[in-house]
């Protein structure tokens, strides 16, 4: 009996042993700590518990599509592309799109930085929502509500728009679904966290962590470079710019509304940003921009002076047979400007500027019929072209007649002609007619003697680097 007891008391030690991998946790071993003993699931338990697994996992990669595609989707904006992928957030890309408009019509990029910053933000606040949500489901709730106002503000833009497009309906699709999703997932959480509480288990969803999408990566990483890029070119400027950066602000179909605006300015005014928007315009192979870009590197405005670049460009649009481009080709050709000199070829390039109207063509052209360079001289046809030219309000061109009237070269002599001539060329900037003019003043020839006036209009020309104008302010003791 004895021996019977004893044998009875190990069996039911051995059941209690068997039974304690199964137990309830303990007070010490609350729910996640890494001590907590796992038990199996009941059936029925475990197929609700896989359901809300794959909805979180589902969830969670709908997500990951949306940071990518939005991240895209703002490039493609800016970048003037007209191509926008679904399946992404509405605000990111409305937001860059409005800066972008602005940018056009103020003249400034100072907009769509604004924009690019805003939408990025935006990016990079879904983007870490989906990062963290892997491994707390808390994140669910503030991206359900912002993606929630995002499908709001979609149906408001489709309210606002003038015409609708059969691509709107399925956007609009596609924003209730995730929207749909991401609440889903939101809900999944909270019903696994009740579980847990509600019957002491910790349920082993290692294997069943969603799974880090390609699109959710590319969209994070894109929505962090994104950021460095704005913030960088927000305190620096946008000289990094390029035909080939996404982030231009104007689109081809504006280009020549801002170099309407940039030729407004005076030479004087060029910042290094018009410099840096001029040259993706150039680059676009617009020879008006090509033309001008050429002169900034001539003269250095906005950039250091490179006449080697200067001729670059001025060829480029002379190729397409833009006048200006070629007017001012054929003058690096006639003073050997980054190129060697070469007067017939210069000529060439003048009578194909001036056979298209181009004031500066005819006014070059001129000079070399009054000058005999690369052609036979001939007074008259120059003195022709020299009005032709001060008819379209040509600074070089006035300059020029007013010699002709001064010096009596093809015409009866004119001091006064000369003077109004010159004042015309002058107050455009031309160093030429105010180094004439400052002389006329300084002489009293053509007009009453003045010797403030010569002051000022001999200073304004030898600040261009005027030669005569140097000399006669040394001479006078002026310089």
């Amino acid at each position: 009996m004895e021996r019977e007891n004893i044998m009875e008391n190990e069996e039911k030690q051995g059941t209690t042993e068997v039974s304690q991998p199964n137990q309830v946790q303990t007070s010490e071993n609350k729910i996640g700590d890494p001590q907590t003993i796992m038990r199996p699931n009941p059936p029925e338990e475990y197929k609700e518990v896989t359901s809300l697994l794959k909805q979180l996992e589902s969830s969670t990669n709908n997500l990951g599509w949306v940071v990518g595609l939005s991240a895209i989707n703002v490039a493609l904006i800016v970048s003037g592309v007209d191509l926008n992928f679904l399946f992404s957030a509405s605000f990111p890309s409305f937001i860059a799109a409005v800066g972008k408009e602005l940018s056009a019509n103020f003249g400034t990029s100072s907009w769509l930085i604004g924009g690019m910053l805003l939408s990025a933000a935006s990016i990079v606040v879904y983007a870490v929502c989906w990062f963290f949500v892997r491994k707390h489901r808390s994140f669910f709730i503030p991206v359900s509500i912002l993606f929630l106002l995002d499908t709001i503000l979609f149906i408001v833009l489709l309210f606002l728009a003038e015409d609708y497009h059969f691509s709107d309906l399925i956007e609009l699709i596609f924003h209730i679904w995730i929207v749909v999703s991401l609440f889903k997932g939101m809900c999944s959480g909270v019903k696994i966290k009740k579980l847990q509480e509600k019957n002491g288990i910790l349920y082993d969803i290692k294997k069943n962590k969603p799974k880090i999408t390609v699109w959710g990566v590319i969209g994070s990483v894109f929505a962090f470079i994104w950021v460095a890029f704005v913030s960088y070119n927000l305190f620096t400027g946008l000289d990094n710019i390029s035909a080939d950066n996404p982030f231009y602000p104007f689109d081809k179909r504006e280009d020549n509304v801002w170099l309407e605006n940039f030729e407004l300015k005076s030479p004087g005014q060029t910042t290094s940003e018009d410099v840096v928007v001029l040259r993706v315009i150039a680059e676009r192979d617009n020879a008006r921009a090509q033309a001008l870009l050429g002169d900034c590197y001539l003269y250095g405005w906005g950039v250091e002076k490179n006449v080697t670049e200067a001729v670059k460009w001025f060829r480029k649009s002379a190729e397409q047979g833009n006048a200006y481009g070629q007017a001012v080709l054929g003058n690096c050709y006639l003073q050997g400007l980054g190129i060697e000199k070469n007067l017939s070829k210069a000529v060439m390039l003048y009578l194909e500027s001036a056979g298209q109207g181009n004031a500066y063509g005819q006014a070059a052209l001129g000079d070399c019929y009054l000058n005999g360079w690369g052609v036979e001289k001939n007074v008259t046809e120059a003195v022709r072209l020299f009005q032709k030219s001060a008819e379209q309000g040509n600074a070089l061109g006035q300059a020029a007649l007013g010699d002709c009237y001064f010096m009596g070269w093809g015409v009866e002599k004119n001091l006064s002609k000369a003077v109004m001539l010159y004042l015309e060329s002058a107050e455009q900037g031309n160093s030429n007619g105010q180094a004439s003019l400052g002389a006329c003043y300084l002489n009293g020839w053509g007009v009453e003697k003045n010797v403030t006036e010569a002051k000022k209009w001999l200073w304004k020309s030898a600040e261009q680097g005027n030669a005569i104008a140097i000399d006669n302010l040394k001479k006078n003791g002026w310089w």
